[in-house]
């Protein structure tokens, strides 16, 4: 019997509970807090199905999305190529990279929706038993991504460096010459 079994040790960051709290456009007032909604992560835009719906023109059906982000220990903002773009205190979001929130922060989703972002710190005692699975498996699913990303990003060097090899050879150089 194979008593040699793989063993991994189970870390858990819990999240921070976030409140997102619109401060100015047409959903002045509405607010998004993690742990009501008990996520750890949240799709922002217009089209209902949003976890944190803002209906407001100039905001995009899919605009934008926070998670928490695990490796880092915070929460994290990424727009989703919207079409009015989205503002982190000011400054211009370029669409799909990762951008860490602090408390204080405010986000400006298109031109109108501003949203401040509060952020406190909990502990296992505040976590609930089905927020520490979910945060569990979010945590295994992006570090599954990752070395995904990881693994493709290696197969393609390496069947670039094949191909430039193939090319270089006096074989592929014959086969050049005589198919013109």
């Amino acid at each position: 019997m194979d008593t040699n079994t793989s063993s991994r040790a189970i870390v858990i960051s819990v999240p921070s509970r976030l409140v997102l709290i619109v401060r100015d456009g047409p959903c002045t007032g509405q607010t998004y807090d993690t742990s009501t909604l008990n996520c750890s992560y949240l799709t922002v835009g217009r089209k209902k199905k949003s976890i944190a719906w803002i209906k407001d023109d100039a905001v995009s059906e899919n605009h934008a999305e926070i998670k928490w982000d695990f490796k880092l220990g915070s929460w994290t903002l990424k727009d989703t190529n919207s079409s009015n773009g989205t503002k982190l205190n000011g400054i211009a979001l370029e669409p799909q990279y990762a951008h860490q929130l602090k408390k204080g922060d405010r986000i400006l989703f298109g031109t109108d929706s501003i949203v401040e972002v509060e952020v406190e710190e909990q502990t296992l005692k505040d976590a609930n038993v089905e927020t520490l699975i979910r945060a569990y498996v979010e945590s295994v699913c992006q570090e599954l991504e990752a070395d995904a990303a990881k693994t493709a990003s290696d197969a393609t060097r390496c069947a670039q460096k094949a191909l430039d090899a193939l090319l270089e050879s006096p074989e592929a150089n014959k086969f050049a010459a005589g198919a013109s």
